[in-house]
Formats: structure tokens, C-alpha cells, sequence
């Protein structure tokens, strides 16, 4: 494995892991019986966290091609 499609699957794996801890965290404080205001917040923090967990996991499945891309790079393997 080339340097950079390591870097890129780890941040990928980086990625996946804050994410899914933010998830856990929003489902917490849903728990807690908080208002109106604080929910829709939840929500929307709730919405981005699983976009970016999608582009996580999408950086560890397409790690190669991505780094041929970030790093301009025309060989194939």
C-alpha cells in the first residue's frame, strides 16, 4: 500500500470513528428530555454526522482512486 492511500483510509477511519461517537452522544442528549430548540440542533448535528460518516467510509472503500485524485497522480495501478 502507497503512502498516500494510507493516509487516505485512515482519515477515513478517522472519519467513521469521531462520527459514530458523535452519533452515540446526540442519541444521548436526546435522552435527556431537552426543548424544542436544543433538538432541532441535535437534529442537524445528528444529519451532518452521518454525511460525513458516509464520506468516511467512502474514503476507506475508494482510498486508492482518491489518492490518485488528491495527489494528481496519472498511473494506474
Amino acid at each position: 500500500m502507497k503512502t498516500p492511500t494510507l493516509i487516505v483510509r485512515l482519515v477515513g477511519l478517522y472519519l467513521i470513528a469521531q462520527n459514530t461517537s458523535t452519533l452515540i452522544q446526540a442519541a444521548k442528549i436526546n435522552s435527556w428530555g431537552i426543548g424544542l430548540a436544543q433538538q432541532q440542533i441535535v437534529g442537524d448535528v445528528r444529519i451532518y454526522a452521518v454525511f460525513v460518516l458516509l464520506v468516511g467510509l467512502a474514503a476507506v472503500i475508494f482510498a486508492g482512486r482518491l489518492a490518485r485524485i488528491l495527489t494528481f497522480d496519472a498511473d494506474r495501478d
